[in-house]
């Protein structure tokens, strides 16, 4: 959907081979991450008679996973469809709101690059339970 906003015809077939390969993508490479560390858990901390670099190990363990939570809720905030936006888009590909303010409102939001204020998001995030906050039209 996004893709027809910039007015680039892809067919579905074209798309669907790029979510594939992006998928495939990604499972090789966290495949590859989750045998590096697999490797090093079974052939390399076996070899070490010290009884602290399996502990440490174990730490290093945890981080990385904590590592990889920051990075991923790092791109989350990023990303720039949220509830709203994604909701104006699919009116607007349904033909529901297809006019050409819509349509210049979801390209600046989707396809330029915009900054997004990562403090303004954490913020909100933080007090919307608590000031049951409401966003403007």
């Amino acid at each position: 959907m996004v893709v027809g906003l910039v007015g680039k015809q892809v067919s579905d077939r074209d798309l669907h081979f790029r979510n594939l390969l992006t998928q495939l993508i990604s499972v090789i490479i966290s495949n590859a991450i989750m045998l590096c560390i697999i490797t090093v858990w079974t052939f390399v901390i076996p070899s070490f008679t010290d009884t602290e670099l399996p502990s440490s190990f174990r730490r290093m363990m945890i981080q990385l996973s904590v590592i990889f939570v920051l990075i991923s809720a790092f791109y989350a905030l990023k990303q720039p469809l949220d509830k709203r936006s994604l909701q104006k888009l699919i009116n607007y590909s349904k033909g529901i709101n297809h006019n050409e303010q819509t349509r210049a409102s979801l390209n600046s939001r989707l396809v330029r690059k915009n900054r997004v204020r990562f403090g303004v998001k954490i913020i909100t995030a933080l007090a919307r339970p608590f000031l049951h906050l409401k966003k403007l039209k």
